[in-house]
């Protein structure tokens, strides 16, 4: 399973313990219900305010890096594989959506898609 959750959330003005919390109960869930399912947390992506869009998730990228820390930092703990995808979508140098890859500083477009693809592929081999 390949598993990325948490944007809506954000958006919903949860806090980021709450929602690391949630996203620790599927994963738990998961494993309980097919202990031998192997289970890849996917990295919240980042997102371009300039875009002006989504209203709700503006000025969030620092609540969606700590999700991927907290995220990252349970791996080990949960047992799972942590795939960081945020630094492959991000304008250089920044934590920016890349332009190229949204139209609306949130969805991806195919460009986005295939970034995304390149660096599941190696799991999927």
């Amino acid at each position: 399973i390949f598993l990325m959750i948490g944007i809506n959330d954000i958006a919903h003005h949860l806090s980021t313990d709450s929602i690391v919390k949630n996203i620790t109960k599927i994963i738990r869930k998961i494993k309980k219900e097919t202990p031998s399912t192997q289970l890849y947390i996917q990295s919240l992506l980042p997102t371009n305010d300039s875009f002006e869009r989504f209203k709700t998730i503006m000025g969030k990228t620092p609540q969606i890096i700590e999700i991927n820390q907290q995220l990252e930092e349970l791996a080990p703990i949960e047992k799972y594989t942590y795939i960081d995808l945020f630094p492959h979508l991000t304008t250089p140098g920044t934590t920016v959506l890349d332009p190229q890859y949204t139209n609306d500083g949130l969805h991806l477009l195919g460009d986005g898609y295939l970034v995304w693809k390149d660096v599941l592929l190696p799991y999927l081999q």
